[in-house]
């Protein structure tokens, strides 16, 4: 008895030593099996993405504007990147007035699914711009047309009063862009609010044909030398 005795604690002590070896691997397999549900989750999700087929430019606009998440992608599903950044020396070549000399950007395309339905998603390009100090900017182009559909760019500071002449230079050259390129006959800027150095624009498009506005609108902000289309 003496004897069975002293091997209890010998025999709990290597019960505890096994308990304490075995612990990682059963972590471990543990944390396997929640990793595989997840991804399991993930791919049933993936699955059930339906690509947006046929967007005109106006309706990625205000797809873009509703865009939720982004995942970067190896490809465009109409684009190349050589096509795009021709698109984008293209268009910052139309944006002229605002003054800014480009080099050829990074291009990423990108995939962006809807705020008010996750199941549904559309691709666009970011084209990107960093000067010698890290500062990005940044371009977003619709995949379907090659169209602008958002913009971060510096255009300096507003030489004018907002007050006196709500209609700054770099709002009517986008306006501009989009009278020339959108399927509209006319772009309207609205001045909703300014501040020192900032101002809000309200884009609105109108085609001729139905004599009011299509719809559709997009918000443009001056934030001292920088300038937001859609964002």
């Amino acid at each position: 008895m003496k004897r069975a005795a002293k091997l209890i604690p010998i025999l709990l002590t290597l019960l505890l030593l096994c308990v304490g070896a075995a612990l990682p691997r059963i972590t471990a397999l543990a944390l396997d099996r929640r990793l595989l549900g997840e991804i399991s989750q993930r791919e049933d999700v993936q699955v059930s993405l339906v690509l947006t087929q046929d967007m005109d430019v106006l309706e990625a606009l205000a797809f873009f504007d509703l865009g939720q998440s982004q995942v970067e992608l190896a490809g465009g599903r109409r684009m190349t990147a050589e096509e795009v950044r021709a698109a984008a020396t293209d268009t910052m070549v139309k944006l002229s007035a605002l003054g800014m000399v480009y080099t050829v950007p990074a291009v990423t395309p990108v995939l962006i699914t809807s705020r008010e339905d996750p199941g549904l998603c559309a691709v666009y390009w970011r084209c990107v711009w960093t000067d010698d100090a890290g500062v990005r900017e940044t371009l977003w182009l619709d995949d379907g047309s090659g169209l602008m559909v958002a913009l971060q760019i510096r255009v300096g500071v507003p030489t004018v009063s907002f007050v006196k002449s709500p209609y700054q230079e770099s709002v009517m050259a986008v306006a501009e862009y989009c009278r020339t390129n959108y399927p509209v006959d006319e772009v309207s800027a609205a001045l909703e609010a300014h501040g020192e150095g900032s101002g809000d624009y309200l884009l609105t498009f109108f085609k001729a044909a139905e004599g009011e506005a299509s719809g559709r609108s997009a918000a443009l902000r001056l934030r001292g030398e920088w300038i937001y289309f859609n964002l």
